[in-house]
This record gives C-alpha cells, sequence and structure tokens, in this order.
C-alpha cells in the first residue's frame, strides 16, 4: 500500500518492469510509465504492472480481469503473469487461487520466454491446509511447464526449506517466511539472475521485500 511514498527507491533500482502487489490503481497511473495495467476489487487494493522504456505490451486475452489476482502481459517478447494470490473466498485463497490462475494461463506461459512473478503467499510448509491444491502440485504444474523458481534454481534449496525469507509477518524479524516466486522458463533460467532485498534496506517500506529480477 500508499505506493508514492515508496515509489523513489523502487525507482532507484532502475526497473523495466514493476510489479505491485496491494497498490492502488491512481498509484499505479501516477507511477511515470510508458505503459501500466492494474486490477481489483476496490480502486485502492489490487495488483498492478508499470512498464518503463519503450517495450512494445498488451493485454492478454487471457487475463480474466474479474479476477483481481493475475495480469498476463506480453512485454515485447517476455510473457509476464503477475502475481498477487490473494482471498477470493474461504475455499479458494492464496495458492489455491494460483491453482486457478494456471488454469487460465497454461497455453500463456508455454513459451520459451515466460515469467510468473509476485506474491504467491504461499510454501510448501502449508501444504497440509489446501488438499489436493498444494504448494508442491503448483511447482509441479509449473515444471509441466518447462519453468522453475530462479531462487531454488539458483541456489539448490528445496520448496520448504528456503535460508532467505522474503516476507515478515507483522514486519516482525521473528516472524519470517518465503512467499514471493519468480519462476522462469528453463531458456531463461540458466541465464538469469534472482536477488532479494535487504531486510535492513526494505522493512521499514512494506512487510515484503523486493525480487528482483535480471533477465538474460
Amino acid at each position: 500500500m500508499a505506493l508514492r511514498r515508496k515509489l523513489d527507491p523502487l525507482l532507484a533500482l532502475q526497473p523495466d518492469v514493476l510489479v505491485v502487489p496491494e497498490c492502488s490503481e491512481s498509484d499505479i497511473l501516477a507511477a511515470g510509465g510508458s505503459s501500466a495495467f492494474w486490477v481489483g476489487q476496490s480502486r485502492n487494493k489490487g495488483l498492478g504492472v508499470v512498464v518503463y522504456g519503450k517495450h512494445k505490451t498488451s493485454l492478454d486475452p487471457s487475463c480474466n480481469l474479474l479476477w483481481p489476482w493475475f495480469l498476463n502481459i506480453r512485454v515485447g517478447n517476455v510473457r509476464l503473469m503477475a502475481v498477487w494470490a490473494s482471498v477470493k473466498s474461504n475455499q479458494w485463497r492464496y495458492v489455491r487461487v494460483a491453482h486457478q490462475m494456471l488454469d487460465c494461463s497454461e497455453a500463456f506461459l508455454a513459451a520459451p520466454r515466460a515469467v510468473a512473478i509476485g506474491d504467491f503467499n504461499s510454501n510448501a510448509i502449508f501444504d497440509r491446509k489446501h488438499a489436493a491444491f498444494t504448494h508442491t502440485r503448483m511447482v509441479e504444474r509449473f515444471a509441466e511447464l518447462d519453468m522453475r523458481s530462479l531462487y531454488h534454481h539458483q541456489g539448490g534449496e528445496p520448496h520448504g526449506e528456503e535460508s532467505v525469507p522474503t516476507h515478515y509477518l507483522y514486519r516482525h524479524q521473528n516472524k519470517p517466511f518465503h512467499l514471493d516466486y519468480a519462476f522462469v522458463s528453463k531458456r531463461l533460467a540458466t541465464r538469469s539472475t534472482l536477488t532479494i532485498g535487504a531486510t535492513e534496506e526494505w522493512l521499514s517500506l512494506s512487510d515484503h521485500v523486493p525480487l528482483i529480477l535480471d533477465l538474460g
């Protein structure tokens, strides 16, 4: 939330694309991009994508704007699924919503240069809470699309045993979780890097730290 107050440190990263969960439509439109996309149930809280530079962009028809948890966007020759896996209902929440995103997006992501990135609100440690719609099964579904989490690909850590958090519950450093991911196509995984923002730099701004993805 309150993206306008946090925009300067984000722009200091010199992004080509910003994926921003939990933001207002007005903040996304005022973020100074060459193009911007936003979806949400309330104009004050949704998912936004801002593109900077002269990239050709378009919203893919696979994106159902009645679902305020993902945006499928073509940015140049990259297919980008921006994610904020929030709560649709008591039955459909968090990783279960991510499964429904994939139901809509498998054809879109079946490309040599595809990325699914954002706040999945998910981890393998919560598998027992979600019956068939687990984090582990979601990772398998990405693998079936020849995509893998770049964090895990780089470091060799299993899902559920991450050593670097991306989220601190209520900003408490003693309540760390790894909930944010960048799944990338196999062709991109060998040439790309993922950096997780430092806690001491970002925790005063948000309970999540940024994922900084440099595509090869």
